[in-house]
């Protein structure tokens, strides 16, 4: 298994400066799963597809292929895992008779709605067809540019999925989906996939933002805020009467926050429909308002509907960038899968490595470049090959000498784009190549080259760029240097014992290296800093060849794990599909197990902690977990700041050991005003959980502790 975002928890600098992860966690408690389940009799149909750790890898792995370049980071065993994904979105729309008209698919925090299209043309022409009917309703001209808007943005089917294929073409291209997935394995908090069944009657121009506060509407608008729609200024009085009714009679009796925005469609038999939740906060698009100017009516006000009567000016860019855009040929995701699967290339670490050698040496495609490429690999064999003839032994050896090395590499590294700097740094590394060079031996002048070895010069390097903090280290680093010289000395038949090593030379580490120590200092502080750079650098996560990776030089097994839970992750209870049984498994369930001293805690949002108290006991689930569930179960509890702890329960009368998370003593922003005694329980039920928990809230609490911040609308808030 390769996991190479382990989830972490961001310092506070980061939950500050980093705008996208402090705006999905502020935006956690309206993700679609937190609301869904008891809110569904009036929204749309949705199902919930998993996510597994790895398949968000490959669609991370595939962005940084297509929009960076890295195309050494997508693999065959990316696109195998990408295309097994496909298959399991296919058989969700094969085996649900409500997704044969299509769904609209987004991930649990939000859409994928600013995602490439598949096929530029096809959409083009919906949009020409579109653009006759707006024309013709709108009584325009074609060539008018508010027609022309809401020919754009009434095209709803260019948002609707239809199989496995269309998802994953979303979900491959979509930056906000890109974002949230990296957001996931970074720093915690699962997403799963998502399918909306799709209403054909559904339009951007019957679509609204309204505006809570204490459960009560205080203010709508449209959700379109550029877009003049014919429709909204004709029936403006009958969309505002609509809306009112139906959050009364439908969603104020069933909401358990008092603060939020609700987004709300009106369709064509003129029947209501919830679309999702934001934050009542200023990270959320005010649409047609602006927080600064309309925040008092968007506080206090009596619930009236505000449109756009006149047509907006400077529409023509909008409009014109996305026409240019969309008449451009597509640029469809499987073709970078048949690049990858036609290369040969990217599955081990050693492909991967040579790869990056073979790109970064490649020959010209010119004679005159082929010959000077020829010229320079024999001079670097010559420089890594020790010489086999026997007159070289009682020679003093050479000495490793940084200075020439870092020039080499400081040019080697500087790539460029244009022919003109590619032929300097040529130049340049010619002359680094005759001053590096020794060619003492004139022995060797008439002898026939030996052919470049990637593997010895692997290890070779991999272990020359070992940096020891201390001088008895660097002495030990010398003497390997020696070592390393003498297995590239060895001849043919020493290559299998070099093979066996098990460290891998890693090119972006070396890379790291080199530009940390390229920038010594003169000073004592900044030399110091460099080497923790470098240290930090050594300290990353790394996978290898035993399932395990590192962190912080302590190895963690990518084994399954037990853990104790007691309310809402257990089996058949609130969270329990999303976190544990999402593969419709119930044989992770060991049994039931009970802990002794200890007692369980519901909180003023319904939510049971285990916490610590003598004489009492209670019962939950014990359930095996794969090491990826046991990350993001980690995060569920404590944001990943705390760790769970391992502890011994009883099964059937046997000794279990297991990991839970346990506390002391109840959070201050969740405790219940009722007395501890009353909140105390031996068991969380399932009728307790439907009459208690309160999932918005939770989620809201939990992330003002991990965010340090409250979620309460704050105007001096500055976004």
């Amino acid at each position: 298994m390769s996991i190479n975002f382990t989830p972490t928890p961001a310092n506070e600098h980061q939950r500050k400066a980093n705008w996208d992860h402090k705006y999905r966690h502020q935006n956690m408690s309206v993700d679609m799963d937190v609301w869904y389940p008891f809110l569904k009799s009036i929204t749309f149909k949705t199902y919930f597809i998993p996510l597994k750790y790895r398949e968000a890898e490959a669609v991370l792995n595939f962005n940084f292929f297509k929009n960076k370049g890295k195309k050494e980071k997508f693999t065959k065993e990316d696109i195998t895992i990408l295309k097994s994904l496909e298959k399991k979105v296919d058989h969700y729309f094969e085996t649900h008779e409500d997704l044969k008209n299509g769904a609209m698919f987004r991930l649990s925090g939000r859409s994928g709605k600013d995602m490439d299209y598949y096929d530029n043309k096809k959409i083009f022409a919906l949009y020409e067809e579109n653009l006759e009917k707006v024309a013709k309703e709108y009584g325009t001209d074609k060539t008018d540019i508010n027609t022309k808007y809401v020919a754009i943005t009434t095209l709803m089917n260019r948002f609707k999925v239809n199989n496995g294929k269309d998802v994953l073409n979303v979900l491959l291209t979509s930056e906000r989906l890109f974002l949230d997935l990296k957001d996931w394995l970074n720093h915690g908090g699962r997403e799963q996939m998502i399918l909306r069944v799709w209403d054909d009657s559904l339009c951007s121009n019957r679509e609204f933002r309204a505006f809570i506060q204490n459960n009560e509407l205080k203010a709508i608008c449209q959700d379109e805020r550029f877009a003049c729609f014919k429709n909204m200024v004709e029936n403006k009085d009958l969309y505002e009467k609509l809306i009112n009714e139906y959050f009364k009679k439908a969603l104020q009796p069933l909401m358990k926050i008092p603060n939020y925005i609700a987004d709300f469609c009106i369709l064509k038999n003129n029947e209501v429909k919830l679309i999702e939740f934001s934050p009542f906060l200023r990270c959320t698009s005010a649409c047609l308002f602006r927080w600064d100017l309309n925040y008092d009516e968007m506080l206090h006000g009596s619930g009236k509907l505000t449109i756009r009567d006149k047509v907006c000016e400077n529409l023509e860019y909008f409009v014109n960038e996305w026409e240019t855009y969309q008449s451009k040929p597509s640029d469809p995701f499987d073709n970078y899968f048949k690049e990858v699967d036609s290369d040969n290339k990217g599955v081990s670490i050693i492909d991967k490595t040579k790869n990056v050698f073979s790109n970064l040496f490649k020959k010209k495609s010119n004679n005159e470049n082929n010959n000077k490429n020829e010229e320079n690999t024999k001079k670097e064999e010559e420089k890594v090959e020790s010489n086999d003839n026997t007159n070289n032994t009682n020679k003093e050896p050479k000495t490793f000498d940084m200075e020439k090395t870092k020039k080499f590499f400081s040019n080697l590294f500087k790539k460029k784009d244009n022919n003109e700097n590619n032929n300097k740094i040529e130049e340049n590394t010619k002359k680094e190549d005759e001053k590096v060079e020794s060619n003492d031996n004139t022995n060797n002048t008439n002898k026939e080259p030996k052919k470049f070895d990637m593997e010895k010069t692997k290890k070779f390097f991999s272990n020359l760029f070992k940096k020891k903090d201390n001088n008895e280290e660097s002495n030990k680093n010398e003497e390997n240097t020696k070592k390393e010289d003498e297995k590239v000395e060895s001849n043919d038949n020493n290559i299998n014992s070099i093979e066996k090593e098990t460290k891998r030379f890693d090119f972006d580490k070396t890379k790291k290296f080199f530009s940390n120590l390229f920038k010594k200092k003169d000073n004592n502080e900044n030399n110091n800093k460099i080497e923790e750079i470098t240290n930090k650098e050594d300290e990353k996560v790394e996978s290898n060849d035993n399932n395990t990776i590192t962190i912080n030089k302590e190895p963690i097994k990518f084994e399954n794990r037990k853990i104790f839970v007691v309310s809402v992750l257990k089996t058949g209870f609130f969270w329990s599909h999303k976190y544990i049984t999402y593969d419709g498994s119930e044989d992770k369930v060991v049994g039931k197990g009970v802990l002794e001293d200890h007692t369980i805690y519901v909180d003023k949002n319904g939510f049971g902690w285990i916490m610590e108290k003598k004489g009492k006991k209670c019962y939950g689930e014990v359930i095996d977990v794969e090491y990826e569930d046991f990350l993001d179960v980690e995060f569920f509890y404590g944001q990943r700041d705390t760790t769970m702890q391992e502890i011994t329960v009883k099964v059937d009368g046997e000794d279990v050991k297991v990991y839970a998370y346990i506390i002391k003593e109840i959070f201050d922003n969740v405790k219940s005003e009722e007395s501890e005694e009353k909140c105390e329980i031996e068991e969380y039920t399932l009728e307790m959980q439907n009459e208690k928990f309160n999932s918005m809230q939770h989620i809201i609490n939990q992330q003002e502790r991990y965010l340090h911040m409250s979620l309460d609308f704050d105007l001096k808030d500055s976004w």
